[in-house]
């Protein structure tokens, strides 16, 4: 997986309640290799990296087409 540790998770809901909306959030493509299998446009992916400041970064991407 290129530059990312570990891909955690897929999904964690982002709905009306949630502070930031899905558009919001930075994109990652669809055809990254980074991304598992069961992908698909619209979900949410939790990427976890190691970080030299903190013991790890924790970011979310919107899977585009």
């Amino acid at each position: 997986m290129r530059s990312l540790s570990r891909l955690l998770s897929i999904t964690p809901t982002f709905d009306e309640d949630s502070i930031i909306r899905r558009a919001d959030l930075p994109k990652i493509q669809r055809r990254d290799p980074a991304l598992p299998d069961n992908a698909e446009p619209g979900d949410v992916v939790k990427i976890v990296r190691d970080s030299r400041t903190t013991d790890r970064a924790v970011s979310y991407r919107l899977v585009i087409e």
